[in-house]
C-alpha cells in the first residue's frame, strides 16, 4: 500500500477506542512523528513535497480529534456502564436485605404466636381503652370465650375485673362466660408503639392453691388449737407432777430421817450390847438410807430442770466455778481446783453452780488412788464456738461407754468401789441443753477426762 495514513488512521482510533483519550494522543503523535521523519529514512513511503505536509497536518489534526472524542465517548460509556452495575447491584443488595428482614419478621411474628399459645397463663392484650386485641387460646380454656367473642369488647365488662397499673402482680376473682368466678393472679406490662401503647394482661389461674392455702390456714388454726389443749395438758400434769415430787419427798424423807437416827442412836447408847455383825448391820442400814435420801434430793432436781424458767443473764463463770471449787474442797481437802480467771457468758447463776459442783465432785471422786484430785476449769474457741471444759487427772473411763455416763441412773462402778446416785451428770446434761447447748467428753484410761460443753 503506496498511502499507509488509512492504516494510521484506524489504528489510532483502535488505540483510543481500548486504553482512552491519552493513549490514543500519544499514537497520533507518534505516528505524526513517524510521518514527518518519513523522508530521512531510507526506503519510506513518504517524499518531502508540500501536499505531504498537508497530509501530514490534517493527519495530526484528525487523529488528535478523533482521539479525544473517542476517549471522551468511551468514558461517558464505561461510566454510564459502572454506574448502571453499581445501581444493579444495590438494588439486588436491598432487595435481598429487604426478603432477609421481612423473613425475620415473619419468624419472628410466628415465634410470638407460638410462644403466646403455648403459655400456661391466659393472655389478654388490649388497646389503651380497655378493648381486647388478642385474646390467646388458655384465654378460651379458662373463661370459655372465643378469641371470636371477645376480641373488641371491653376488658373490665367481660371479666368483671378492672385492669391493674403496670408491672403489679394482683389477685383478683375473673368472671367466666357462664357467671362463675375463677380465681386469678394478674400481672400488667406494655409496648409502647408508634400507633399507641398495648396493654398485656397475664392471668394465671390460682383456684388450686387457693385451696390448698385455705386448707392449710384451716389445719394451722386447728394446729394452734391442738397445740394449745396439749400445752394446758402438758402444764396440768407437769404441775400433777411437781406436787406429787414434793409430796414424795417429803413422805420419804421422814421415815429415812427415822431410820438414819435411830441406828445412829442404836450405835450411840446401845453400842456396847449390839455386837460386831449387828453394828455392821446397822450401819449399813444408816448408810443405805442416807443414799436413798440424797438420792431423792437428785431425783427432785432432775425433776425440776423440767419445768423450771432458764434466767438468762451475764455470769462471771469463774466467780460461779470458785464458789463451787470452794464446797468440794471442804468433802476433798486436798482437791487442786484450778479456775481460768475472766471467763463470762450469758447463762442462768444458780444453774451453773449446780453444773460446776457437780462436774468438779464427779472429777474428785474419780481421781486416782493414793492421788491428790486434779481439775481445771477453762475456755477455747472450737469451730467459731466458745467451748468451756473441765478436765482432771483421774483414773478416765474407756470410750465405747461415754455415751451412756450423761444418763440417769448410769454408773461404771459399783456403789462398793465409788459411791453415787448416777444423777449427776445427767442433771449437768439437762441443764446444758436447756441453755441451748450441747455436753460431750474425751477420756482415756489412766490418764484422765475432759468434759466439754457449750452454752447456746
Amino acid at each position: 500500500m503506496k498511502d499507509p495514513g488509512l492504516i494510521y488512521f484506524v489504528a489510532n482510533l483502535m488505540v483510543a477506542y481500548f486504553f482512552g483519550a491519552v493513549p490514543g494522543l500519544i499514537s497520533a503523535a507518534m505516528m505524526c512523528g513517524y510521518m514527518g521523519l518519513g523522508p530521512l529514512m531510507p526506503g519510506s513511503a513518504f517524499e518531502h513535497t508540500s501536499q505531504n505536509e498537508l497530509r501530514i497536518f490534517w493527519t495530526a489534526l484528525l487523529l488528535g480529534s478523533f482521539s479525544i472524542i473517542i476517549g471522551v465517548v468511551r468514558a461517558r460509556i464505561r461510566g454510564e456502564a459502572v454506574k448502571a452495575f453499581l445501581a444493579r447491584q444495590s438494588a439486588e443488595l436491598e432487595a435481598g436485605k429487604r426478603e432477609q428482614t421481612e423473613l425475620s419478621l415473619r419468624e419472628s411474628e410466628e415465634l410470638t404466636g407460638l410462644i403466646v399459645e403455648s403459655s400456661r397463663d391466659a393472655i389478654v392484650a388490649t388497646d389503651e381503652d380497655g378493648g381486647i386485641l388478642l385474646w390467646n387460646q388458655n384465654a378460651e380454656s379458662l373463661f370459655s370465650w372465643s378469641a371470636q367473642e371477645a376480641t373488641g369488647r371491653s376488658f373490665a365488662e367481660l371479666l368483671g375485673i378492672e385492669r391493674g397499673g403496670l408491672g403489679e402482680r394482683v389477685e383478683a376473682l375473673a368472671r367466666d362466660r357462664e357467671g362463675r368466678y375463677v380465681a386469678v393472679e394478674m400481672y400488667i406490662a406494655a409496648h409502647r408503639g408508634r400507633e399507641g401503647s398495648i396493654w398485656i394482661a397475664f392471668l394465671r389461674d390460682i383456684t388450686e392453691r387457693k385451696a390448698w392455702e385455705e386448707k392449710i390456714q384451716s389445719l394451722n388454726a386447728n394446729l394452734e388449737q391442738r397445740v394449745k389443749e396439749r400445752t394446758a395438758e402438758l402444764e396440768a400434769k407437769n404441775a400433777e407432777l411437781e406436787g406429787f415430787s414434793y409430796a414424795i419427798s417429803h413422805d420419804m424423807r421422814s421415815p429415812l430421817r427415822t431410820i438414819v437416827a435411830n441406828a445412829r442412836f442404836v450405835l450411840e447408847d446401845e453400842g456396847e450390847r449390839v455386837s460386831p455383825a449387828g453394828r455392821a448391820q446397822l450401819e449399813r442400814l444408816a448408810g443405805a438410807a442416807l443414799r436413798m435420801s440424797m438420792l431423792v434430793d437428785d431425783l427432785l432436781k432432775y425433776a425440776r430442770l423440767s419445768s423450771e424458767g432458764v434466767r438468762l443473764e451475764q455470769v462471771d463463770l469463774s466467780s460461779v466455778a470458785e464458789t463451787a471449787a470452794a464446797d468440794v474442797r471442804e468433802e476433798y481437802p486436798g482437791a487442786k481446783i484450778v479456775v481460768t480467771p475472766g471467763i463470762t457468758a450469758q447463762a442462768d447463776q444458780m444453774l451453773m453452780a449446780m453444773v460446776f459442783t457437780n462436774l468438779f465432785d464427779n472429777a474428785c471422786k474419780y481421781s486416782k488412788p493414793g492421788s491428790a484430785p486434779a481439775v481445771c476449769f477453762g475456755v477455747k474457741e472450737h469451730e467459731g464456738k466458745t467451748v468451756y471444759f473441765v478436765a482432771d487427772e483421774g483414773i478416765g473411763i474407756d470410750m465405747q461407754y461415754a455415751h451412756t455416763l450423761f444418763q440417769p441412773f448410769q454408773r461404771l462402778h459399783a456403789q462398793s468401789e465409788i459411791p453415787g446416785t448416777g444423777i449427776g451428770l445427767a442433771n449437768v446434761r439437762r441443764i446444758v441443753e436447756r441453755h441451748g447447748g450441747r455436753i460431750w467428753l474425751e477420756s482415756q484410761e489412766g490418764l484422765g477426762t475432759t468434759i466439754f460443753f457449750t452454752l447456746g
